[in-house]
């Protein structure tokens, strides 16, 4: 099933942190959903990209916007690392029409899903990172399962636009 996604996305540097915390929770916790998504901060799951513009949605972001890393948060059966975004990600999730997708979105990056156990955050360092530039994209998430969209997951980005 293909699920449509809008997301930002931070610069390599940033995207490389956040990629080692994916292991070093892989590594802590066995869930093989903390590497299969790569780092994005998902914003909305649309019900599809007519009418939707990343460009026009990019103009109507606050500008200059310095976003930055705070802790890991357990929340709707997934683990996330919490990004404030300045505004950016409540704007562009109240100009889009919202649906429901395989995992619940936050205002960070995801870590994992439960995979069937408890709550509770593995001991992981969490990389203080702060960035000024980012993308807002469109993307298509095709999963097999959705109950466990983990286990065969692939992502192509239809559009994107940078946001400074």
């Amino acid at each position: 099933m293909t699920h449509l996604l809008v997301s930002l996305t931070a610069p390599g540097s940033v995207i490389a942190e956040i990629g080692k915390l994916q292991q070093e929770v892989f590594r802590s916790t066995g869930f093989l959903s903390a590497i299969a998504f790569a780092p994005t901060i998902p914003i909305a799951f649309v019900s599809g990209f007519e009418g939707l513009d990343a460009a026009a949605l990019a103009r109507r972001c606050p500008r200059g916007a310095v976003c930055s890393t705070a802790e890991m948060e357990a929340a709707d059966g997934g683990l996330y690392l919490r990004v404030d975004t300045q505004g950016i990600w409540a704007a562009v999730r109240a100009l889009v029409p919202c649906v429901d997708g395989p995992f619940a979105v936050h205002e960070g990056f995801v870590l994992g899903c439960w995979e069937g156990l408890g709550p509770t955050p593995p001991e992981a360092d969490v990389p203080a990172q702060r960035f000024s530039s980012c993308t807002l994209d469109f993307v298509h998430l095709t999963v097999s399962d959705s109950a466990a969209w983990w286990r065969e997951v692939y992502t192509e980005t239809v559009q994107s636009r940078p946001l400074r």
